[in-house]
């Protein structure tokens, strides 16, 4: 069993003659070493990776529990240095930071989820995973996946195209993000169809599936033919990231997605739509959020936690089973992000690169990120070290208008210091998890940071 957690860089590439000829760097317990091969890695650290699942596969390291790919966070380690502005070139830094943000992960886990969450984080391959199996939700056997809807219709047509995320490769993007716990709690609230319920498919006439959707309030699995989105919505709405048929014409959706575009003027032609009779369950996954203080507004770690876990809810349990209340939170998730980014449309050369998981990519000139920045509060987006480099006032922080008066104090907090660089973050971190167990003492390390940061004396 891993007893802490550590960083291995592999030097990888496609002309490597032997799997256990690859090797690189690692640190762990604050010292860097160079490697050779998975086995010479200690099997008492976790070890986080940069290792893409292609050469996670290629070179063996699946077969080492205690190795992990590069998307094993909730937030693929890749994106995740990029949105925190973190410098790959700086080893030990970069190294140090990964492994910390880990570690505080999996503490902050065991503590919400209990013990059996590090014997999963060994077992599965990635930490949203390892929650969803700590709290029991298991897939069922192939043997008992025999309805039609799922075997046929929503794995067949979801797994070759289904995407969680986009990756961006263009590395001067700038990350604009939904603030972590209220987007898992928005995502999670949504109504969720039952895990065990059959699936029932109804007769109704073309011309009146979209009023049946509308009257109906019943949870609902319905055959896009096609679509067509009004000039304003088309370059924001991903319909790309929708599963999509072989013929490409045909997608599968969640009805609360289906009437999210028709109430933007989507034109659409619905086919077949099956139902549960029984209805949404009620409470969806908000019920099994973990338990946060306004403290941990403050930390990255508690923001990981909450990502991983509305993940959990919506992600492949195994590589043959695929739940469908995925659908419901993947189309959540995208809606509640498309929904803010029409206050960016009108700024001149901004581009939306792509957007889920609570995080928006943009590109453009200084003056335009400028701007997304001094807007993102009020939409409720919260900037980034990556946007913050990428903007050209860092004053805006100061500004009295920038936050609406609707903000609380500590999310403010997390606002005005979002420009900080990342050891400044690790220590509001490491104050903000101390406040679960010594309140007081986290309330005197908070203050002393923010004297030290209003004083310039970090900057």
């Amino acid at each position: 069993m891993a007893l802490s957690v550590g960083y291995a860089h592999w030097h990888y590439n496609a002309d490597v003659p032997s799997p256990h000829a690859a090797g690189g760097w690692c640190w762990a317990e604050g010292d860097i070493s160079e490697f050779t091969g998975a086995s010479s890695l200690r099997q008492d650290v976790l070890w986080l990776t940069n290792l893409p699942w292609e050469y996670h596969v290629s070179l063996g390291t699946y077969k080492y529990p205690h190795i992990k790919r590069n998307d094993f966070l909730p937030v693929p380690l890749d994106r995740l240095a990029q949105e925190l502005a973190i410098d790959h070139e700086d080893q030990a830094l970069y190294a140090n930071a990964v492994a910390v943000l880990g570690s505080r992960l999996i503490a902050l886990g065991v503590r919400c989820y209990g013990a059996s969450l590090l014997e999963e984080c060994m077992r599965q391959g990635t930490f949203a995973q390892a929650i969803a199996h700590a709290m029991g939700w298991r897939a069922p056997s192939e043997s008992t996946i025999d309805d039609e809807l799922h075997r046929d219709i929503i794995w067949r047509n979801l797994a070759p195209k289904a995407q969680l995320r986009h990756d961006v490769q263009r590395e001067d993007c700038a990350v604009l993000r939904a603030p972590w716990f209220s987007h898992a709690k928005g995502v999670l609230s949504c109504p969720i169809p039952s895990m065990s319920e059959d699936w029932v498919e109804v007769e109704v006439a073309p011309q009146d599936r979209l009023n049946y959707l509308r009257q109906e309030d019943l949870p609902a699995v319905v055959e896009m033919h096609d679509t067509a989105l009004t000039s304003s919505w088309s370059p924001i709405y991903d319909l790309a990231s929708s599963p999509l048929r072989w013929s490409r014409k045909r997608r599968w959706m969640a009805s609360n997605e289906v009437l999210f575009l028709a109430d933007q003027q989507c034109g659409m032609e619905l086919g077949r739509i099956f139902i549960q009779p029984g209805g949404y369950v009620c409470d969806a996954l908000t019920w099994s959020m973990p338990n946060s203080g306004d403290a941990l507004t403050l930390s990255i770690s508690a923001g990981l936690l909450a990502h991983g876990h509305w993940l959990s809810g919506a992600i492949p349990l195994t590589h043959r089973f695929w739940p469908l209340r995925s659908m419901w939170l993947r189309a959540a998730d995208r809606l509640r992000i498309a929904s803010m980014l029409p206050a960016l449309q009108g700024i001149p050369g901004l581009r939306l690169v792509s957007y889920g998981e609570g995080a928006v990519y943009v590109h453009g000139p200084q003056e335009a990120l400028t701007e997304a920045t001094l807007r993102a509060p009020h939409i409720g987006l919260s900037p980034t070290q990556s946007s913050w480099r990428g903007g050209a006032d860092m004053r805006l922080t100061q500004r009295q208008d920038w936050l609406p008066d609707s903000i609380g104090s500590f999310d403010k907090a997390a606002y005005r210091l979002s420009d900080r660089p990342i050891s400044v973050l690790l220590r509001l971190d490491a104050a903000a998890i101390r406040s679960l167990t010594d309140e007081n003492a986290a309330v005197i390390e908070l203050a002393a940071i923010m004297r030290e940061v209003s004083n310039g004396t970090n900057a």
